[in-house]
């Protein structure tokens, strides 16, 4: 047993050094990969070197075999130098996939010099066969015929079966993104105050492709505390207008213009009548008029008295967002889409009373979904920095974090219904409940109800903590990519 580990060491100090070797070996070329074409175009073009695109995506097993089979064979290896090797990945390359009309992976293209396809192959070759065709293809570019278009079909391939002809396919990671969540941020009552999470999935726009936004969230907030003198009644609506342009498939620009106001409660019938029907208790709204707005926030540890009233209703937050997305993986059969981005948030105007700040508010978020059948997780963590901010005497935190967790179910090809939990971190200091994360659920309805377009529907429900979170929402949003 004392020689196993000597044994061990041994047999990975030669592989080390068989691997350093090949590497170090001039009569063994490796292929050198690029994934920028137009740059592999130009040198091609500058060396007189014909190019070797391969189409692969992640999630194609048989690519995985094609990658580790035949493009890493000694034979096919032998050419490396001969040709400028390109690998497309084609759910983070949408543009170039449909430039080139691809169908299936891996597919793979000889072009010449001059950037023209010559010889088309779907599927995976054998090593064998693959040096046979590129053979061929030298003898063809010597023997300097016109050019044309000559297709194989490989011996295995995957069918690009779920590339999607509408609203999807104008977005990179179709496989692992589905529709995604409700444009839906918190509606909680300080959370709404200031800049929270703004639901994102890891797909971006296409390359050249635009999206048109419009939701309006609302929203009424019903807490009732007799033993503490603590009041919380009164509506929102959130308005949202934005638009978003993909600068390239990875990359994603987005301008959003948010408008927030308060009034009082229209839904109350509503709920009233709900509660009764189902024997629910209705936590005390029966001893309120209805359609009134009114916050009574007694004070707290050296916290003012916190009163509004009818009088403080209306628009009270109007601001601008500027937010750059990047893709980072469209992930694989096994591993999640991964994307991050960033956000810039100014103010217009606002009313609610909030000094002190930033100008601009920052926030950082990351997501990732993973696609399992006809269901797609999400997820996303968002961290958000205001600097420090008062309102009357009420010290708001310097910092948010939230998180988001989604389920979507496509139950149809242009039809989901949706299942989501938001989680923010307190935003004041002091201040009992509010202190407190809050917590909210929605269930949502998503439908492609003409291509390109999506109407979205969410219900939004408090089912976990009921002093901090709106007792009951609607939400609506529609899309339109073009």
């Amino acid at each position: 047993m004392r020689r196993l580990p000597a044994l061990l060491v041994f047999l990975a100090s030669a592989f080390r050094s068989a691997d350093a070797q090949d590497q170090a070996d001039p009569g063994k070329p490796r292929i050198e990969w690029t994934d920028d074409l137009p740059e592999a175009m130009a040198r091609g073009a500058r060396e007189g070197k014909p190019l070797v695109v391969c189409f692969v995506a992640g999630w194609c097993s048989v690519c995985a075999g094609f990658e580790s089979g035949a493009l890493k064979s000694p034979q096919v290896n032998a050419l490396a130098d001969r040709f400028v090797w390109v690998k497309i990945d084609v759910e983070r390359s949408v543009s170039l996939v449909r430039t080139y009309q691809v169908r299936a992976t891996p597919r793979i293209d000889f072009l010449d010099a001059g950037g023209h396809t010559r010889v088309r192959i779907s599927g995976a070759l054998p090593s064998t066969e693959f040096r046979e065709q590129l053979d061929g293809f030298l003898t063809l570019l010597q023997a300097n015929t016109a050019p044309g278009l000559r297709e194989i079909d490989g011996s295995s391939y995957t069918t690009l079966s779920d590339t999607p002809a509408g609203y999807r396919g104008l977005s990179i990671c179709f496989s692992n993104v589905g529709y995604g969540p409700l444009r839906l941020g918190s509606q909680s009552p300080f959370q709404a105050i200031r800049f929270g999470m703004d639901p994102r999935t890891p797909s971006t726009l296409a390359e050249g492709q635009w999206e048109a936004r419009v939701t309006e969230s609302w929203s009424n907030a019903f807490i009732y505390d007799a033993d503490n003198g603590l009041l919380v009644d009164y509506e929102m609506l959130d308005t949202r207008v934005a638009v978003a342009f993909g600068v390239i498939d990875e990359l994603e620009l987005e301008l959003e213009y948010e408008n927030r106001s308060a009034f009082g409660g229209v839904l109350d019938r509503f709920i009233n009548a709900f509660h009764r029907t189902f024997g629910l208790t209705d936590a005390g709204r029966h001893n309120f008029p209805r359609n009134q707005f009114q916050i009574q926030i007694p004070d707290s540890k050296g916290t003012p008295t916190v009163d509004f009233d009818n009088s403080d209703r209306g628009s009270f937050s109007n601001s601008l967002l500027l937010t750059v997305q990047h893709n980072v993986s469209c992930g694989t059969e096994y591993l999640p889409a991964f994307a991050y981005a960033l956000t810039l948030r100014a103010d217009l105007d606002t009313t609610v009373g909030l000094s002190g700040g930033l100008w601009v508010e920052p926030q950082l978020s990351v997501s990732a979904s993973k696609a399992i059948g006809d269901f797609y997780l999400y997820g996303s963590v968002a961290f958000a920095w205001f600097g420090t901010q008062h309102q009357g005497g009420i010290r708001y935190r310097t910092t948010q974090l939230s998180g988001l967790g989604a389920l979507e179910w496509r139950f149809d090809s242009a039809m989901s219904l949706i299942l989501q939990y938001l989680v923010s971190q307190g935003a004041v200091d002091s201040l009992g409940p509010f202190s407190t994360n809050s917590h909210e659920i929605t269930l949502g309805w998503k439908w492609e109800i003409a291509p390109l377009v999506v109407f979205e529907f969410g219900l939004i429900e408090n089912l976990i903590n009921f002093s901090n979170s709106p007792d009951f929402g609607l939400h609506f949003g529609l899309s339109y990519r073009f």
